[in-house]
């Protein structure tokens, strides 16, 4: 297999970023071989390490992964020999990478160098933590919710329809949700990404859905499309309509039309003010934990649930929770 072509310029980092790439069609794909784009893509992802240190390369990095739309191939096409190394990979990158350039684990649009160099301080301050960054936010907790407002942990999520990472952290969230049942809710933002050509459709659909029966309807519709992330076209949004039970008319009109654009765009324009690059995202109780980072979220999860109790035991009440914690929180990130 040839390796993408990189300027020579190009420091050890990058041979290190081949090497890997060229490890994993050795340990075998069950459904299929890394081709050329594959090993461009993992390079690529790799090459955004360089970015804590090296401007140059930071530069390089931001310039080719421009051009990179698709991406990696999910964790679960790969054998078990092949998982171990991109879970490797997935380590390696959080280890390093700003919090805009999380690798494996979720899918980005590229900042510019400069931001990647801002960023890069508060991801090493956090990392002992397991956290994105160790700022407070405070996110609107509105929008398509699963749980109760008195739950103790707000999960709000940005997410894109088409995006393998964040159908990636759906079987965590599920597991967590059931292991504190009454404790947490999730709320989800419509974060379509550019380069996600059917996110957009598929985010119409699950807001029609919304509109004709409500959350439970949004969430059902939420399940399938994730469950169905690599297959959106008309069709099949046709399908999953009539699954959960929607007009077939309006749900087609809906996506056709791009009916709910100004609710998109609302969250969009949110994503931006929170500096969220990614999906997909999380802030749980104001803390950002970006990508599909299990072992993240699950510490955050556990860490915010141990404060709210404190809380509670105080004389907050539950319903109160989430705004006593974010109080003070910062709405909007600073221009770099």
């Amino acid at each position: 297999m040839n390796a993408p072509d990189v300027p020579s310029a190009m420091n050890y980092r990058f041979a290190a970023a081949v090497a890997f790439a060229a490890a994993l069609p050795l340990a075998g794909c069950k459904k299929k071989s890394l081709s050329e784009h594959d090993t461009n893509e993992l390079t690529m992802a790799m090459l955004a390490l360089c970015a804590c240190t090296d401007s140059a390369c930071q530069a390089e990095a931001s310039k080719q992964y421009q051009s990179r739309h698709d991406p990696l191939m999910p964790l679960d096409q790969y054998n078990e020999g092949a998982q171990g190394v991109v879970r490797a990979f997935d380590e390696k990158v959080h280890e390093c990478a700003a919090p805009a350039y999380v690798g494996q684990a979720s899918s980005v649009v590229p900042p510019p160098a400069a931001a990647l160099s801002a960023a890069a301080g508060s991801a090493a301050a956090a990392a002992s933590d397991g956290r994105s960054d160790l700022t407070l936010w405070k996110v609107p907790a509105v929008g398509p919710t699963r749980g109760g407002a008195d739950a103790l942990v707000t999960i709000i999520e940005l997410g894109d329809f088409e995006d393998p990472f964040t159908a990636r952290i759906e079987e965590t969230l599920a597991r967590l949700s059931a292991a504190n049942k009454g404790d947490l809710r999730i709320v989800w933002k419509n974060t379509p990404l550019s380069f996600h050509k059917r996110a957009t459709a598929a985010a119409e659909l699950a807001l029609e859905a919304r509109a004709e029966k409500g959350d439970g309807g949004f969430w059902d519709a939420h399940d399938r499309l994730l469950g169905a992330h690599q297959k959106l076209e008309d069709a099949d949004l046709d399908a999953i309509a009539k699954a959960v039970h929607l007009d077939a008319t309006a749900a087609h009109t809906a996506v056709q039309t791009n009916k709910y654009a100004p609710d998109i765009q609302k969250d969009a324009d949110l994503a931006s003010k929170l500096a969220v690059t990614g999906t997909p995202a999380f802030f749980v109780n104001g803390r950002h934990i970006a990508g599909a980072n299990a072992a993240a979220l699950e510490a955050a999860i556990a860490k915010e649930l141990s404060a709210a109790r404190a809380l509670v035991s105080s004389g907050t009440a539950r319903a109160g929770i989430y705004d006593a914690v974010t109080k003070g929180g910062v709405e909007a990130a600073k221009a770099p």
